[in-house]
């Protein structure tokens, strides 16, 4: 099975939103921090700008670039939840995406609320729904992630640390 490395957030340069203003900027009060392109108020609560390169032509949000919005507010709330630095990254084991509605072309941002269903040695399982503005739901997703060691490129057992910060970080099952 092939794993995918999730995007480095502290190197990624900021891009163009939906709107295709080449100057803009993530919103941010001052609370807020920014992580890439996205705006950070609460790691399990993370807003992504969507950008012009989302849209597809039928005039919303390609369903490949869910994935990416996804991978980045997942990433930011990975490392806050097991306190991993730059130098130990997360990777995707497994994921499955419900598309629920469709994100038109203007919507500024989504907002994705993150968090774990489950904790094992090495891997963890993560639940991750992401809203438009207006509070619709546009996806869910759960994913089977793992922690990689950058260096030797193999995946990490779950330190007593990182699994405490994981199980506090739990959530439940919502009901289907």
């Amino acid at each position: 099975m092939g794993l995918m490395t999730s995007t480095d957030l502290t190197s990624r340069a900021q891009e163009p939103t939906a709107t295709n203003d080449t100057n803009a900027t993530p919103q941010t009060t001052p609370e807020a921090t920014t992580a890439g392109s996205a705006t950070v108020q609460d790691p399990s609560r993370v807003t992504v700008p969507l950008r012009w390169r989302d849209l597809d032509a039928q005039g919303h949000v390609y369903n490949g670039a869910y994935l990416t919005l996804f991978d980045e507010a997942r990433s930011v709330y990975i490392r806050h939840v097991t306190g991993t630095g730059p130098e130990v990254g997360s990777v995707v084991a497994r994921i499955e995406i419900d598309y629920v509605s469709e994100i038109a072309a203007g919507v500024p941002a989504v907002t994705i609320e993150s968090g774990i269903l489950a904790v094992g040695n090495k891997s963890f399982r993560t639940l991750e729904t992401m809203y438009t503005p207006d509070g619709t739901v546009a996806a869910r997703v759960q994913a089977v992630m793992l922690l990689w060691d950058k260096e030797a490129r193999v995946a990490l057992p779950l330190t007593d640390a990182q699994r405490a910060g994981l199980e506090a970080a739990r959530v439940e099952q919502p009901n289907a």
